[in-house]
Protein backbone atom coordinates (compact mmCIF):
# COMPACT_ATOMS: atom_id res chain seq x y z
CA UNK A 1 0.00 0.00 0.00
CA UNK A 2 1.26 3.31 -1.29
CA UNK A 3 1.60 5.58 1.67
CA UNK A 4 -0.59 9.10 0.84
CA UNK A 5 1.63 12.11 1.47
CA UNK A 6 -0.33 15.02 3.29
CA UNK A 7 -0.88 18.18 2.03
CA UNK A 8 0.54 20.65 4.59
CA UNK A 9 -0.86 24.00 4.34
CA UNK A 10 0.64 27.18 5.75
CA UNK A 11 -1.06 28.51 8.43
CA UNK A 12 -1.86 32.36 9.17
CA UNK A 13 -0.21 34.11 11.05
CA UNK A 14 -2.56 35.42 13.89
CA UNK A 15 -1.93 37.41 17.21
CA UNK A 16 -1.99 34.31 19.05
CA UNK A 17 0.61 32.12 17.49
CA UNK A 18 2.91 34.91 18.10
CA UNK A 19 2.00 35.80 21.58
CA UNK A 20 0.22 39.06 22.73
CA UNK A 21 2.82 40.23 24.45
CA UNK A 22 5.85 40.19 21.78
CA UNK A 23 3.23 40.95 19.43
CA UNK A 24 3.14 44.46 21.08
CA UNK A 25 6.84 44.13 22.37
CA UNK A 26 8.04 43.84 18.60
CA UNK A 27 5.82 46.55 17.75
CA UNK A 28 7.76 48.89 20.41
CA UNK A 29 10.86 47.30 19.57
CA UNK A 30 10.78 48.46 15.95
CA UNK A 31 9.77 51.63 16.39
CA UNK A 32 12.54 51.95 19.22
CA UNK A 33 15.25 50.50 16.53
CA UNK A 34 14.07 52.79 13.60
CA UNK A 35 14.67 55.88 16.16
CA UNK A 36 18.13 54.50 16.89
CA UNK A 37 18.65 54.06 13.59
CA UNK A 38 17.78 57.27 12.44
CA UNK A 39 19.07 59.16 15.19
CA UNK A 40 22.54 57.85 14.91
CA UNK A 41 22.83 58.28 11.63
CA UNK A 42 21.53 62.20 12.05
CA UNK A 43 24.07 62.71 15.34
CA UNK A 44 26.90 61.14 13.73
CA UNK A 45 26.78 63.90 11.02
CA UNK A 46 26.30 66.38 13.02
CA UNK A 47 29.13 65.82 15.26
CA UNK A 48 31.63 65.54 12.13
CA UNK A 49 30.12 68.74 10.74
CA UNK A 50 30.59 70.15 14.03
CA UNK A 51 34.00 69.41 13.94
CA UNK A 52 34.76 70.29 10.53
CA UNK A 53 33.27 74.15 11.68
CA UNK A 54 35.29 74.43 14.55
CA UNK A 55 38.24 73.50 12.32
CA UNK A 56 37.51 76.02 9.96
CA UNK A 57 36.41 73.66 7.08
CA UNK A 58 33.59 73.45 4.73
CA UNK A 59 30.13 71.52 5.76
CA UNK A 60 27.49 70.44 2.89
CA UNK A 61 25.23 73.45 2.59
CA UNK A 62 22.63 71.74 1.17
CA UNK A 63 19.17 73.07 -1.05
CA UNK A 64 16.02 72.31 0.23
CA UNK A 65 15.31 69.75 -2.22
CA UNK A 66 18.72 68.01 -1.21
CA UNK A 67 18.24 68.17 2.04
CA UNK A 68 14.38 66.98 1.78
CA UNK A 69 15.44 63.90 -0.01
CA UNK A 70 18.17 62.96 2.11
CA UNK A 71 15.63 63.42 5.26
CA UNK A 72 13.39 61.10 3.66
CA UNK A 73 15.65 58.51 2.37
CA UNK A 74 17.04 58.03 5.87
CA UNK A 75 13.79 57.79 7.33
CA UNK A 76 12.87 55.29 4.64
CA UNK A 77 15.71 53.16 5.92
CA UNK A 78 15.12 53.41 9.34
CA UNK A 79 11.24 52.55 9.26
CA UNK A 80 12.52 49.06 7.06
CA UNK A 81 15.01 48.62 9.50
CA UNK A 82 12.90 48.60 12.51
CA UNK A 83 10.20 46.84 10.40
CA UNK A 84 13.35 44.22 10.39
CA UNK A 85 13.17 44.18 14.17
CA UNK A 86 10.19 43.76 14.43
CA UNK A 87 9.47 40.73 12.42
CA UNK A 88 12.88 38.91 14.36
CA UNK A 89 11.73 39.81 17.48
CA UNK A 90 8.05 37.69 16.53
CA UNK A 91 9.96 35.01 14.90
CA UNK A 92 12.31 34.50 17.73
CA UNK A 93 10.65 31.96 19.86
CA UNK A 94 10.78 28.31 20.00
CA UNK A 95 9.20 26.86 16.35
CA UNK A 96 6.50 24.75 17.90
CA UNK A 97 4.83 27.51 19.08
CA UNK A 98 3.90 28.30 14.68
CA UNK A 99 3.71 25.20 13.25
CA UNK A 100 3.78 21.84 15.89
CA UNK A 101 6.45 20.70 14.54
CA UNK A 102 10.04 20.61 15.44
CA UNK A 103 11.64 22.34 12.74
CA UNK A 104 14.18 25.01 12.92
CA UNK A 105 11.68 27.06 10.54
CA UNK A 106 11.46 30.16 12.77
CA UNK A 107 15.28 29.99 13.57
CA UNK A 108 15.88 30.59 9.35
CA UNK A 109 13.22 33.31 9.59
CA UNK A 110 15.30 34.95 12.09
CA UNK A 111 18.59 34.35 10.42
CA UNK A 112 17.55 35.89 7.84
CA UNK A 113 16.36 39.48 8.85
CA UNK A 114 19.78 39.09 11.39
CA UNK A 115 21.58 39.31 7.71
CA UNK A 116 19.48 41.47 5.92
CA UNK A 117 20.15 44.19 9.34
CA UNK A 118 23.65 43.54 8.78
CA UNK A 119 23.45 44.56 5.05
CA UNK A 120 21.89 47.71 6.00
CA UNK A 121 24.78 48.40 8.77
CA UNK A 122 27.20 48.11 5.72
CA UNK A 123 25.02 50.08 3.44
CA UNK A 124 25.13 53.10 5.91
CA UNK A 125 28.84 52.68 6.57
CA UNK A 126 29.12 53.35 2.85
CA UNK A 127 26.96 56.11 3.17
CA UNK A 128 29.12 57.86 5.66
CA UNK A 129 32.05 56.49 3.72
CA UNK A 130 30.65 58.47 0.56
CA UNK A 131 29.80 61.54 2.78
CA UNK A 132 33.65 61.87 4.28
CA UNK A 133 35.28 61.79 0.98
CA UNK A 134 33.39 63.90 -1.27
CA UNK A 135 32.53 66.78 1.07
CA UNK A 136 28.85 66.45 0.41
CA UNK A 137 25.64 64.55 1.57
CA UNK A 138 24.16 61.96 -0.57
CA UNK A 139 21.63 64.38 -1.16
CA UNK A 140 23.27 67.28 -2.54
CA UNK A 141 23.75 66.01 -6.27
CA UNK A 142 22.79 62.30 -6.65
CA UNK A 143 19.19 62.74 -5.66
CA UNK A 144 18.56 65.03 -8.72
CA UNK A 145 19.32 61.85 -11.36
CA UNK A 146 19.06 58.91 -9.40
CA UNK A 147 17.13 59.80 -6.19
CA UNK A 148 14.11 57.30 -7.44
CA UNK A 149 16.24 54.58 -7.27
CA UNK A 150 17.91 54.99 -3.89
CA UNK A 151 14.62 54.61 -2.91
CA UNK A 152 14.95 51.14 -4.33
CA UNK A 153 16.60 50.52 -1.02
CA UNK A 154 14.26 50.68 1.29
CA UNK A 155 11.74 48.98 -0.08
CA UNK A 156 13.65 46.21 -1.23
CA UNK A 157 14.51 46.10 2.80
CA UNK A 158 10.88 45.97 3.78
CA UNK A 159 9.73 43.19 1.11
CA UNK A 160 12.71 41.14 1.81
CA UNK A 161 11.77 40.61 5.69
CA UNK A 162 7.77 40.08 4.69
CA UNK A 163 8.97 37.54 1.62
CA UNK A 164 11.07 35.30 3.77
CA UNK A 165 8.08 35.39 6.35
CA UNK A 166 5.33 34.28 3.88
CA UNK A 167 7.70 31.56 2.71
CA UNK A 168 6.07 29.88 6.09
CA UNK A 169 2.60 31.86 7.11
CA UNK A 170 -0.04 33.21 5.17
CA UNK A 171 0.86 36.64 5.89
CA UNK A 172 -0.25 38.97 2.57
CA UNK A 173 -2.69 40.81 4.45
CA UNK A 174 -0.32 42.06 7.61
CA UNK A 175 2.42 42.80 4.91
CA UNK A 176 0.13 45.11 3.56
CA UNK A 177 -0.99 46.98 6.48
CA UNK A 178 2.66 47.27 7.28
CA UNK A 179 3.35 48.70 4.12
CA UNK A 180 0.31 51.55 4.85
CA UNK A 181 1.89 52.00 8.03
CA UNK A 182 5.32 52.59 7.37
CA UNK A 183 4.61 54.72 3.99
CA UNK A 184 2.05 56.95 6.35
CA UNK A 185 5.28 57.23 9.09
CA UNK A 186 7.61 58.60 6.31
CA UNK A 187 5.27 60.66 4.73
CA UNK A 188 3.94 62.47 7.88
CA UNK A 189 7.94 62.31 8.88
CA UNK A 190 9.42 63.65 6.08
CA UNK A 191 7.30 67.19 6.62
CA UNK A 192 9.06 67.90 9.60
CA UNK A 193 12.03 70.65 8.30
CA UNK A 194 15.28 69.07 9.40
CA UNK A 195 17.10 72.35 9.23
CA UNK A 196 16.13 73.63 12.24
CA UNK A 197 18.18 70.82 13.82
CA UNK A 198 20.83 71.52 12.01
CA UNK A 199 23.35 72.36 14.45
CA UNK A 200 26.26 72.39 12.18
CA UNK A 201 24.82 74.72 9.87
CA UNK A 202 23.26 77.08 12.42
CA UNK A 203 27.27 77.13 14.16
CA UNK A 204 28.74 77.71 10.52
CA UNK A 205 26.24 81.04 10.10
CA UNK A 206 26.88 82.56 13.33
CA UNK A 207 30.57 82.33 12.42
CA UNK A 208 30.62 83.74 9.06
CA UNK A 209 27.35 85.68 9.86
CA UNK A 210 28.54 88.52 8.68
CA UNK A 211 29.90 87.47 4.93
CA UNK A 212 27.00 85.46 4.55
CA UNK A 213 24.41 88.13 4.80
CA UNK A 214 26.43 91.09 2.80
CA UNK A 215 26.06 87.48 0.18
CA UNK A 216 22.57 87.11 0.86
CA UNK A 217 22.06 91.04 0.50
CA UNK A 218 23.95 91.63 -2.51
CA UNK A 219 22.04 88.21 -4.31
CA UNK A 220 18.35 90.18 -3.57
CA UNK A 221 19.67 93.65 -4.97
CA UNK A 222 21.15 92.33 -7.72
CA UNK A 223 17.61 90.52 -8.36
CA UNK A 224 15.52 93.59 -7.43
CA UNK A 225 17.75 96.65 -9.20
CA UNK A 226 19.42 94.22 -12.09
CA UNK A 227 17.04 91.49 -12.54
CA UNK A 228 20.10 89.59 -12.34
CA UNK A 229 19.48 85.58 -10.43
CA UNK A 230 22.01 83.60 -9.63
CA UNK A 231 21.57 79.52 -9.61
CA UNK A 232 21.52 77.71 -6.58
CA UNK A 233 24.97 76.03 -7.40
CA UNK A 234 26.31 79.73 -7.46
CA UNK A 235 25.35 80.80 -4.05
CA UNK A 236 26.18 77.78 -2.68
CA UNK A 237 29.55 77.93 -4.37
CA UNK A 238 29.53 81.22 -2.93
CA UNK A 239 29.07 80.25 0.49
CA UNK A 240 31.79 77.54 1.01
CA UNK A 241 35.53 78.13 2.04
CA UNK A 242 37.59 75.77 -0.08
CA UNK A 243 36.04 73.88 -2.36
CA UNK A 244 37.25 72.93 -5.74
CA UNK A 245 33.72 74.87 -7.31
CA UNK A 246 34.87 77.57 -5.40
CA UNK A 247 38.52 77.63 -6.88
CA UNK A 248 37.08 77.56 -10.70
CA UNK A 249 34.39 80.33 -9.58
CA UNK A 250 37.49 82.07 -8.92
CA UNK A 251 39.61 81.51 -11.51
CA UNK A 252 36.58 81.89 -13.98
CA UNK A 253 36.06 85.43 -12.96
CA UNK A 254 39.07 86.56 -12.90
CA UNK A 255 40.19 85.17 -16.54
CA UNK A 256 36.62 87.42 -17.23
CA UNK A 257 38.04 90.30 -16.44
CA UNK A 258 41.69 89.75 -17.85
CA UNK A 259 40.32 89.41 -21.43
CA UNK A 260 40.24 93.23 -21.96
CA UNK A 261 36.29 93.15 -23.34
CA UNK A 262 33.91 94.40 -21.68
CA UNK A 263 31.91 91.82 -19.50
CA UNK A 264 28.10 91.52 -18.30
CA UNK A 265 27.01 93.73 -14.94
CA UNK A 266 26.42 89.74 -13.46
CA UNK A 267 30.24 89.06 -13.21
CA UNK A 268 31.17 92.25 -12.07
CA UNK A 269 28.68 91.54 -9.24
CA UNK A 270 29.68 88.05 -8.79
CA UNK A 271 33.56 89.19 -8.14
CA UNK A 272 32.19 92.21 -5.79
CA UNK A 273 31.18 89.55 -3.47
CA UNK A 274 34.22 87.03 -4.37
CA UNK A 275 36.44 90.00 -3.15
CA UNK A 276 34.83 91.03 0.27
CA UNK A 277 34.36 87.67 1.24
CA UNK A 278 37.54 86.81 0.69
CA UNK A 279 37.06 84.09 -0.60
CA UNK A 280 40.31 82.78 -1.87
CA UNK A 281 41.75 82.78 1.63
CA UNK A 282 42.44 78.91 1.68
CA UNK A 283 43.75 79.41 -1.92
CA UNK A 284 46.71 81.85 -1.45
CA UNK A 285 49.31 79.67 -0.41
CA UNK A 286 49.50 77.77 -3.59
CA UNK A 287 51.24 80.14 -5.57
CA UNK A 288 48.33 80.84 -7.71
CA UNK A 289 46.80 84.41 -8.23
CA UNK A 290 43.22 84.50 -7.91
CA UNK A 291 42.05 87.98 -8.07
CA UNK A 292 42.14 90.50 -11.22
CA UNK A 293 44.48 92.82 -10.63
CA UNK A 294 43.08 96.84 -9.73
CA UNK A 295 44.62 98.06 -13.30
CA UNK A 296 41.77 94.93 -14.92
CA UNK A 297 39.24 96.76 -13.23
CA UNK A 298 39.81 100.14 -13.58
CA UNK A 299 39.62 99.16 -17.87
CA UNK A 300 36.78 97.47 -17.66
CA UNK A 301 35.85 100.93 -15.30
CA UNK A 302 37.32 102.80 -18.97
CA UNK A 303 34.63 100.38 -21.39
CA UNK A 304 31.48 101.86 -19.80
CA UNK A 305 29.52 105.08 -19.55
CA UNK A 306 30.09 107.05 -16.44
CA UNK A 307 27.74 107.19 -13.94
CA UNK A 308 26.01 103.93 -15.22
CA UNK A 309 25.16 100.60 -13.61
CA UNK A 310 28.48 98.77 -14.05
CA UNK A 311 30.49 101.80 -12.88
CA UNK A 312 28.62 101.86 -9.68
CA UNK A 313 29.63 98.44 -9.23
CA UNK A 314 33.02 98.53 -10.78
CA UNK A 315 33.81 101.25 -8.28
CA UNK A 316 32.48 99.16 -5.11
CA UNK A 317 35.01 96.68 -6.34
CA UNK A 318 37.82 99.14 -6.35
CA UNK A 319 36.91 100.37 -2.62
CA UNK A 320 36.82 96.53 -2.06
CA UNK A 321 40.36 96.73 -3.12
CA UNK A 322 40.95 99.17 -1.12
CA UNK A 323 39.69 97.81 2.28
CA UNK A 324 41.48 94.62 1.04
CA UNK A 325 45.24 96.41 1.14
CA UNK A 326 44.21 98.10 4.49
CA UNK A 327 43.60 94.36 5.75
CA UNK A 328 46.93 93.15 4.49
CA UNK A 329 49.02 96.41 6.14
CA UNK A 330 47.47 95.90 9.57
CA UNK A 331 49.42 93.98 12.03
CA UNK A 332 47.87 94.23 15.42
CA UNK A 333 45.36 91.97 16.71
CA UNK A 334 41.81 92.04 17.48
CA UNK A 335 40.41 89.31 19.59
CA UNK A 336 36.94 90.80 18.80
CA UNK A 337 37.06 90.33 15.18
CA UNK A 338 35.21 87.60 13.49
CA UNK A 339 37.16 84.34 12.58
CA UNK A 340 37.07 84.90 8.85
CA UNK A 341 38.26 88.74 9.11
CA UNK A 342 41.58 86.96 11.75
CA UNK A 343 42.11 84.39 9.16
CA UNK A 344 42.18 87.20 6.15
CA UNK A 345 45.48 88.84 8.52
CA UNK A 346 46.97 85.42 8.82
CA UNK A 347 47.02 84.65 5.47
CA UNK A 348 48.22 88.16 4.34
CA UNK A 349 50.81 88.28 7.18
CA UNK A 350 52.31 84.58 5.88
CA UNK A 351 52.43 85.76 2.18
CA UNK A 352 53.66 89.12 2.90
CA UNK A 353 56.54 87.35 4.90
CA UNK A 354 57.34 84.55 2.37
CA UNK A 355 57.31 87.28 -0.82
CA UNK A 356 58.77 90.48 1.41
CA UNK A 357 61.22 91.90 -0.82
CA UNK A 358 60.06 90.00 -3.73
CA UNK A 359 58.82 92.72 -6.67
CA UNK A 360 56.33 90.24 -8.32
CA UNK A 361 54.61 89.38 -5.12
CA UNK A 362 50.85 89.05 -6.24
CA UNK A 363 49.49 90.82 -2.80
CA UNK A 364 52.02 94.21 -3.13
CA UNK A 365 51.42 94.14 -6.83
CA UNK A 366 47.39 95.01 -5.68
CA UNK A 367 48.66 97.38 -3.08
CA UNK A 368 50.74 99.29 -5.91
CA UNK A 369 48.17 99.37 -8.18
CA UNK A 370 44.97 100.32 -6.21
CA UNK A 371 46.91 103.01 -5.07
CA UNK A 372 47.85 104.16 -8.53
CA UNK A 373 44.12 103.87 -9.28
CA UNK A 374 43.20 105.90 -5.99
CA UNK A 375 45.39 108.58 -7.11
CA UNK A 376 44.17 108.99 -10.16
CA UNK A 377 40.39 108.57 -9.15
CA UNK A 378 41.35 111.68 -7.17
CA UNK A 379 42.13 113.80 -10.35
CA UNK A 380 39.03 112.62 -12.00
CA UNK A 381 35.85 114.86 -12.09
CA UNK A 382 33.47 112.73 -13.70
CA UNK A 383 32.72 109.89 -11.45
CA UNK A 384 29.85 110.51 -8.79
CA UNK A 385 30.50 107.58 -6.33
CA UNK A 386 30.41 107.15 -2.23
CA UNK A 387 34.45 106.45 -3.01
CA UNK A 388 35.01 109.02 -5.09
CA UNK A 389 33.92 111.41 -2.80
CA UNK A 390 35.85 109.78 -0.10
CA UNK A 391 39.22 109.76 -1.75
CA UNK A 392 38.66 113.56 -2.14
CA UNK A 393 37.58 114.46 1.23
CA UNK A 394 39.71 116.41 3.61
CA UNK A 395 39.87 113.71 5.87
CA UNK A 396 41.78 111.28 3.72
CA UNK A 397 45.61 111.75 3.85
CA UNK A 398 47.31 113.33 1.06
CA UNK A 399 47.50 110.09 -1.87
CA UNK A 400 50.74 108.18 -3.18
CA UNK A 401 51.42 110.01 -6.85
CA UNK A 402 51.91 106.76 -9.64
CA UNK A 403 54.17 104.24 -8.84
CA UNK A 404 56.98 103.45 -11.56
CA UNK A 405 55.54 100.58 -12.50
CA UNK A 406 52.25 102.60 -14.21
CA UNK A 407 54.18 103.29 -16.77
CA UNK A 408 53.03 99.93 -18.49
CA UNK A 409 50.30 101.93 -18.54
CA UNK A 410 50.65 105.41 -19.83
CA UNK A 411 49.97 104.39 -23.04
CA UNK A 412 46.31 103.07 -22.86
CA UNK A 413 45.90 105.81 -20.19
CA UNK A 414 47.95 108.98 -20.17
CA UNK A 415 46.52 109.54 -16.89
CA UNK A 416 48.75 107.16 -15.21
CA UNK A 417 51.69 108.97 -16.30
CA UNK A 418 54.73 108.45 -13.61
CA UNK A 419 55.41 111.89 -12.46
CA UNK A 420 59.28 111.73 -13.03
CA UNK A 421 58.91 110.98 -16.18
Amino acid sequence: MKSKKRIQHKPHLTISNIGKTRFWTGIFLGIFYAFIFYSFVFCFLEIINLIRVASSFDIPLQSIEALAFEHTLSLAISVAMGNHAMVRYWMMQPTFNFHKTRKQIALRVSNYSLFIEFLCWYMLMEYLRHLISSHALIGSLIYEYHGIFLYAIPIYLFLSSWTKLIRYFRAQKWQSIALVISLFCVLSLSFINVSNFRYSEINFEKIYKKDLLYLNNEIALAKKNYGIVYTDKTIVTLKSLNTHELQRLLLETKQKFETRKKIALKDIILQKILIHNFKAAHFVGYGIQYYPNPMDVYRQLKLVSPNTQETKELLDILYEYHMFSITAREENEDENQTLQYQLRKYIFKDALSNHRGRYDNPFETIIRQINDVKYVLAQSKIYKHSFVEYLTSDNVPPLIPPSPESVNYVKEFPEFKYPIE
